[in-house]
């Protein structure tokens, strides 16, 4: 029999308790949502007695704010605010905000982190002590303000409509009869020949001044199938007593083994008062039910040793070039690592701070330590000004260094196996016991929030980028003799106690639940702590809930760009890592996911080898083409030997109705042509992006946008607006948050098109009809445009390319210029009158003409863009004062490549017919929007 006792209780779970109070029916406030303030511009409506429907309908979001003060609700008074939910439509998101507490300075906030899906009532609750990320400083609204925010969330199937409404039933403030909860690393793990078990304890508190009789339901959903639940169905409480109940979760051992590694089953306690109405009380982490585990183990796990792994890799270069370079240079970082001294930061530093503010804004570079581990004095390589004194820029150095030291730490444990060498392993396991006597000292940087629980950093969020490394040197590290099992318990406590604090904290389908995720679930794989895997994976918010939800049917994630790659690439990674031990997590339904991937990112950040090994998809091959020219880790270990080539496999056009996304492109994966467009997702998170477009050869841009700014640069909300992209702008303003629609295409031909427009009912900008179109013709890509409003405007056609743009015509330098974008701190303005056609040559070789129906203006100016918000062009051409708008547009790239002919034939509400001249032919375009018809016809002999 094998018992495993991990650490000690967590103090997190001291949450102060509430001043005494009887038994008494003023312990439930309900809330009547219709009572919020007059000002709010809500559609919400009462239906039935504690029933409110809330409308959404164009999908904008809406906030009500209700005064408790004039309800007579005292929050502080009460454990719990709880209610039901029904989305309707699709799927929605609630913030939940609560102004003037726990203190008149503070405020606290959760948002909808449980299932809530279409069409079905899902119970919310949340407890008042534990809130999800908090304030980082005063709230905007009065003290004691709740205020609920509803807005949509895109699940992105075919026919999703705009429209959203949300039932909310029975809104409430709840103190609690009784109270339970439960320490996650006080559990007992047992596994003999007879069965698996987990043995947990579960606190339960009587609340009130008389003694009470407690049913207790150790399963209360019956979620268990094939574990079973060990509990007494009663507990007896005297006033005020708190007594330790434990929850055995159980499976006879040859059940177990039939089942896959780590497939897990939640069960959440319930305790209740017979007849009281709201008196039960489930285990809470802050906004979500707390479930106990029954896991079937890994019972064969993968642990290498020198031996089995060098064998392994011998064969494995025979048949795989590039491993034995992979090897050699895996052996030199291992040994550069050894030569330095990774110490535990000063612990005043810790939890570390954002490292992005580790830069001089001056010079927007990163900055450097003046050493190495070098905490509090840091040079700037440009202008080679020190800093000292600053106790930002030190934690902010302490972030990266730890994410250094972790990484060297992962780096020494893979050249032991690599080498033999004991002293990688004994370097490695010494910096991990440092932190692991150290971070007990450590308090956490916001221990009432589950976002900011965290020692190593301030944010969960920013530890669970860390705790990879380490957990998968400690699996590297299995089989190393030289670790003692003092040392072992010690490094394995600390891992479980800063992954169980990642746990705590969940943002529903977003790029930070994959992280934490993949944290907390690989420390439980390395250290053999079954429930954090299981929650990792199973979890309401885990691997698999994201699998299925956290992407549209065509595998784009909620927030799309680079927010998207983040969610793809922990999920990613976290599934290899469970591959090498012993576990398959790329499902069926995953597949999509990096099907959608490949088209958006090309193969890039993400590994396909694993993903090629378990689905065999030949159109992966242009992904592992393009990475086994360096193979990396991931080929070494997993890749499969002897893959076809890929240098002649054709790509295709494809259009992502439910996403909104339009991927034109011709030619091979060699040598391809590709133009994007979207009109429902953003391309981008919060972006005002739609109808943008960029434009790829052999799948590397050719041209730009401003792109990702750092967050901690003070243009980073430039990022988001409609002006930072390929876009048309009107007076300046950015677009509203809506969704177009696709007008037509025809992605078979030899020259692709597509047509998108405005929804005329939710336009992108009030009072303006849209319509943007692409095509590829004979390798040049085309973009057209009309544009109509019911007043006189100033339509902007934005274009951003690589390096200086150069103006084609008599531009003149220019003071300052009307309606430009409130964000882009445009300066060195230059252009001017230019006729009907432009013509604009960029640095890379991108060369654009564009004309219109109309007398045009165009200009340039320099604005910020990039992660570091560096010096970039802009360029843009204007029709000002104006009704109505016809733009056509050619892109050529090459150093001899002149863009083709254009010219506007008709420009109607019915009828779009352009020429675009080339050497070969003379090519018609003709939308027909009324129709839903695009073509593009070819006559020969010019």
């Amino acid at each position: 029999m094998r018992t495993i006792r991990p650490a000690a209780s967590l103090a997190i779970f001291a949450i102060v308790s509430m001043s005494p109070f009887a038994l008494a029916a003023e312990r439930v406030a309900p809330l009547d949502l219709t009572r919020h303030d007059p000002a709010d511009k809500v559609e919400l409506a009462k239906t039935e007695e504690g029933v409110f429907e809330w409308s959404l309908p164009t999908g904008d979001a809406q906030t009500l704010r209700l005064d408790l003060a004039k309800l007579g609700i005292e929050p502080q008074d009460f454990d719990e605010l709880r209610f039901d939910i029904q989305p309707l439509g699709s799927q929605v998101g609630l913030q939940t905000t609560i102004a003037g507490l726990p203190t008149a300075d503070e405020g606290s906030r959760w948002y909808l982190k449980f299932k809530a899906l279409a069409g079905q009532w899902a119970s919310g609750r949340y407890d008042l002590r534990v809130d999800d990320d908090g304030f980082t400083g005063r709230p905007k609204a009065a003290p004691g303000t709740l205020e609920l925010r509803l807005y949509r969330r895109i699940v992105g199937f075919p026919g999703e409509p705009k429209w959203r409404k949300a039932q909310i039933r029975r809104p409430r403030f709840v103190r609690r009869v009784v109270s339970v909860d439960f320490d996650l690393l006080e559990t007992e793990l047992v596994a003999d020949a007879g069965e698996v078990a987990a043995v947990y304890r579960l606190r339960v508190e009587n609340r009130t001044d008389a003694p009470q009789k407690a049913k207790l339901e150790a399963d209360s959903a019956r979620t268990l199938k094939w574990f079973r639940a060990e509990a007494p169905a009663e507990v007896a409480l005297a006033p005020r007593e708190k007594k330790v109940v434990p929850i055995r979760i159980a499976i006879p051992r040859a059940i177990a083994m039939r089942l896959p590694p780590l497939y897990a089953e939640p069960a959440v306690p319930r305790v209740s008062i017979e007849g009281v109405a709201d008196s039960d009380s489930v285990p809470l982490m802050g906004y979500r039910p707390w479930p106990m585990w029954g896991v079937v183990p890994v019972f064969n796990p993968v642990r290498w040793t020198p031996a089995t792994f060098q064998a392994f890799l011998d064969a494995r270069g025979k048949a795989l070039p590039g491993v034995a370079e992979w090897r050699a240079r895996v052996l030199r970082e291992a040994e550069a690592a050894a030569k330095l001294d990774w110490p535990v930061p000063p612990l005043e530093l810790l939890p570390a701070g954002f490292d992005q503010s580790y830069r001089c804004n001056d010079c927007r570079v990163w900055l450097q330590p003046a050493a190495h581990a070098s905490f509090r004095k840091h040079v700037c390589p440009k202008c080679k000004k020190a800093v000292e004194g600053k106790e930002g820029i030190d934690k902010a150095f302490v972030s990266r260094y730890i994410g250094q030291a972790f990484h060297a730490v992962r780096t020494l444990a893979l050249g032991w196996p690599l080498s033999g060498d004991e002293a990688y392993a004994k370097k490695a396991a010494g910096v991990m016991l440092a932190f692991a006597e150290a971070m007990p000292k450590v308090t956490p940087a916001g221990p009432r929030s589950t976002a900011g629980g965290a020692r190593l950093a301030y944010s969960t969020l920013h530890t669970s980028y860390k705790l990879p490394d380490l957990a998968e040197a400690w699996a590297l590290l299995a089989e190393a003799s030289c670790i003692g099992e003092a040392e072992r318990a010690k490094i394995e406590r600390f891992l479980n106690d800063e992954a169980f604090r990642v746990a705590r904290h969940s943002v529903e389908y977003s790029n930070q639940s994959a992280e934490h995720f993949r944290a907390y679930g690989s420390v439980g794989l390395a250290t053999g702590f079954w429930p954090l895997a299981a929650e990792a994976v199973w979890g309401e918010f885990g691997y698999h809930e994201l699998v299925e939800f956290a992407f549209t049917e065509e595998g784009i994630g909620h927030e799309a760009g680079a927010y998207h790659r983040a969610v793809f690439g922990a999920m990613a990674e976290f599934a290899e890592f469970a591959h090498d031990q012993g576990v398959n997590l790329l499902t069926a339904r995953f597949k999509r996911v990096f099907d959608g991937s490949l088209l958006t990112l090309g193969g890039a950040e993400v590994s396909y080898e694993l993903a090629y090994r378990v689905y065999r998809d030949p159109a992966y091959l242009q992904a592992l083409e393009r990475a086994r020219q360096h193979p990396g880790e991931s080929a070494a270990l997993r890749g499969v030997l002897g893959i076809p080539r890929a240098s002649e496999m054709p790509v295709r056009s494809v259009l992502f109705p439910g996403t909104g996304y339009v991927f034109l492109r011709t030619g091979n994966v060699a040598d391809s042509r590709e133009i994007r467009l979207n009109y429902i997702k953003t391309f981008d998170r919060h972006e005002r992006d739609k109808f943008t477009t960029f434009f790829f050869r052999g799948g590397q841009q050719v041209d730009a946008t401003v792109g990702r700014i750092t967050y901690s640069s003070p243009h980073c909300a430039w990022m988001e607006s409609t002006a930072a992209h390929n876009a048309i702008v009107v007076d300046g303003e950015d677009e509203r948050e809506q969704d177009g629609v696709l007008v037509a295409s025809d992605l078979a031909g030899q020259c692709p098109i597509a047509a998108v427009a405005s929804d005329p009912k939710a336009p992108l900008y009030d009072g303006v009809a849209q319509l943007r179109g692409i095509a590829l013709i004979e390798g040049a890509y085309i973009v057209f445009d009309r544009v109509t409003c019911e007043k006189a405007r100033t339509f902007d056609r934005y274009q951003y390319g690589q390096g200086k743009a150069t103006l084609r015509f008599d531009a003149k330098k220019l003071a300052d210029l009307p309606r430009l974008p409130k964000r882009g701190a445009f300066t060195e303005i230059e252009g001017g009158p230019c006729g009907k056609e432009l013509r604009v040559d960029f640095a890379n070789g991108l060369k654009m003409r564009l004309v219109s129906d109309r007398e045009l203006a165009a200009y340039k100016a320099l604005t910020v863009g990039g992660y570091q918000a560096g010096p970039m062009e802009a360029t843009f051409a204007r029709l000002a004062d104006a009704t109505e708008a016809t733009f056509l547009a050619a892109f050529t790239l090459g150093k001899d490549a002149e863009p083709p002919a254009l010219r506007i034939r008709q420009s109607t509400a019915d009828a779009i017919v352009f020429e675009v001249g080339t050497p070969v032919a003379r090519h018609t375009i003709a939308v027909h929007p009324r129709a839903g018809k695009a073509e593009v016809r070819a006559a020969t002999g010019q």
